[in-house]
């Protein structure tokens, strides 16, 4: 090996993870490098060709090539680096490989042009384009979310991509030749000057700025959803019907409910489906005549369906049966939205462990958490002096407290804002629902009980409210509905965007904040039971609401039952064991989850005085 050939193999080994710490880190940084190369590129063409004809020409070009280089990599999205980065990468294989294999295969010349140019080398460009930039896709999820699918149509832009770059490296070869030079300078060991290292990319980045602008190569976003046929998953799916050309749906699952969920696979032509509920498996997979989907009966099957990881997940199935699946799903995907409260109040620990582990981004969907975690970015936690909360109220505000015993099924699930199931209706009106949003604060945004707070909003525009110690407050607001918080968690490029109303001038002119009253609210002093750490306690909590809100809706207690018999089960010692308790596995909340319900149970029907 000579030492020209270790020179430039030591120079590459340097510049190359150096130039990507640039692009990726931040735009500023990217700008500044930019600025550095365009100046040094400027002055070398200056150096190498003045007093020629070709001289001017070649620097408008150089202008040109820059500022669109500039503008592909300033588009402020993941698909836009995701793009860039793909050019890059198919620029330095290119070179690489045409220098390998014109090395080691030589044969004959490609052009009169540059002598050291062989069609052994053009080949190794393409199979090295090529080779690398698949390996790249397949692995990009350290860097970005967003992918492109590796098809037909990504192999033959790969093969534009690299031709473009090797008549750049051949067109400046030739300026050097008519100006009598080896190289544009001494900047680089191995390599000569800045110019002679870019040429290939000052001729590609004008082709990729059109092929991306023209939308040639769509990136699509592969997503599961566990629990497809419940609102928030038919929610997403109405997304997903808006934005077909961004997202690929790989995965539904349901418990029971498969004439929904057939449907919804045929609509979205979806392959792999899981039904949990085994009488609702052998139905589906009667219905399954010409084998267009692949049915599974459980999440153990996840392996099967997926060999590398989806982009997103939204896991929305209902209640503590959700934690196993969404845990279970981690590993196979890049993003977890979590919809389900029961996931993240009993078994936030395990989650986090998992979400660690496997490098998997979470993203809460529940309005308030959203709104929470778009409030707190680029906020140090330390300087947080209070958040709150808003609830509605539900249905029962204004109502006497008299009436309380009289409240019916019916009135229970009339929410004043939302359309939602019967269970979180009625765990609005009593409330317990901000016990449980606020648990989830705490966990997700590692912020003390002590530090939270809620408050009764009726109108629902503002979600959330964040004071900082400096003296600032930052209200985060939205219409009720949940396309927004499911929407913003998909994050698709920023040329797409959600149908939305005008800003509501009237709510914001009546926004009506003001405390809880414990007397017409008393669940809400649970919160004063929560250990500050997480514990067994709150799955204990989860479980006598799910079935004391189950015997209400079944008329077997009055609504205004719930909270007080809440209370008298949970501070029974059996139950108050488990504050100092941390869930290990999946399987010690599901067996204290039926131990909860069957105890309560048990003591419900003995006696009317619990």
């Amino acid at each position: 090996m000579n030492i020209e050939l270790k020179k430039r193999i030591l120079s590459s080994i340097i510049l190359i993870p150096l130039s990507f710490f640039f692009i990726i880190k931040s735009i500023i940084l990217f700008n500044f490098f930019l600025t550095f190369c365009f100046c040094l590129t400027i002055y070398e063409w200056h150096k190498m060709s003045k007093n020629k004809k070709y001289y001017l020409p070649g620097i408008i070009f150089l202008c040109f090539s820059f500022y669109l280089t500039y503008s592909l990599r300033n588009v402020s999205n993941e698909t836009s680096l995701l793009f860039f980065l793909l050019v890059i990468i198919i620029c330095i294989s290119t070179d690489i490989g045409g220098y390998i294999f014109g090395r080691i295969f030589r044969g004959p010349k490609l052009t009169k042009i540059s002598p050291n140019k062989t069609y052994s080398g053009m080949i190794g460009s393409y199979f090295f384009a090529l080779f690398f930039s698949f390996i790249f896709l397949n692995n990009v999820s350290l860097i970005v979310v967003n992918t492109y699918d590796i098809n037909s149509e990504l192999f033959f832009i790969v093969l534009l991509i690299s031709t473009t770059s090797q008549i750049g490296d051949l067109t400046v070869s030739f300026f050097k030749r008519l100006s009598k030079i080896k190289d544009t300078g001494k900047l680089i060991p191995g390599h000569g000057g800045l110019l002679d290292r870019i040429d290939g990319l000052l001729f590609a980045m004008p082709v990729s700025f059109i092929i991306f602008n023209l939308n040639i190569l769509k990136w699509k976003k592969k997503i599961a959803i566990l629990g497809s046929t419940g609102s928030i998953g038919k929610t997403l799916l109405d997304i997903v019907n808006k934005n077909k050309n961004f997202i690929e749906v790989s995965l539904l699952t349901a418990h029971k409910d498969y004439n929904t969920l057939i449907k919804q696979a045929k609509k979205y032509n979806v392959k792999n489906l899981i039904i949990t509920d085994k009488e609702s498996f052998y139905k589906i997979k009667k219905k399954n005549l010409n084998n267009k989907f692949k049915i599974f009966n459980n999440f153990e099957s996840l392996k099967k369906i997926f060999n590398n990881k989806i982009d997103y997940t939204m896991s929305s199935i209902v209640g503590i049966n959700g934690l196993e699946p969404t845990l279970k799903i981690i590993k196979f995907t890049r993003v977890i939205a979590i919809a389900n409260k029961e996931s993240i109040i009993c078994g936030w620990s395990l989650i986090l462990k998992e979400l660690i582990k496997n490098k998997t981004k979470f993203m809460p969907v529940d309005s308030e958490h959203f709104s929470l975690w778009y409030g707190l970015k680029n906020i140090d936690l330390k300087k947080i002096e209070k958040i709150y909360l808003t609830a509605s109220g539900g249905p029962f505000l204004k109502i006497p407290l008299s009436n309380f015993q009289k409240i019916t099924i019916k009135e229970a699930l009339k929410h004043p804002n939302w359309k939602m199931g019967k269970k979180i209706s009625v765990d609005s009106a009593t409330l317990i629902n901000k016990i449980f949003e606020v648990i989830e604060a705490k966990n997700i945004f590692n912020i003390p009980y002590n530090k939270i707070n809620i408050l009764i909003h009726p109108k629902s525009y503002i979600h959330a409210i964040i004071k900082t110690n400096d003296g600032l407050i930052k209200i985060i607001a939205h219409e009720t509905t949940m396309k927004i918080p499911i929407f913003n968690s998909l994050n698709l490029n920023n040329k797409k965007k959600i149908f939305n109303k005008k800003i509501n001038i009237s709510k914001l002119n009546n926004l009506s904040l003001k405390g809880v009253n414990t007397k017409r609210y008393p669940i809400i002093r649970l919160l004063k039971l929560i250990p500050n750490n997480h514990s067994l306690f709150e799955t204990v909590i989860v479980s006598a609401n799910d079935i004391l809100v189950d015997l209400f809706l079944k008329k077997q207690i009055k609504f205004n039952q719930i909270s007080k018999k809440i209370f008298k089960l949970i501070n029974n010692k059996e139950f108050l064991k488990y504050k100092k308790k941390q869930p290990k596995n999946v399987k010690e909340i599901e067996e204290l989850n039926n131990y909860v319900r069957l105890k309560i149970l048990e003591k419900v029907y003995k006696s009317d005085h619990v």
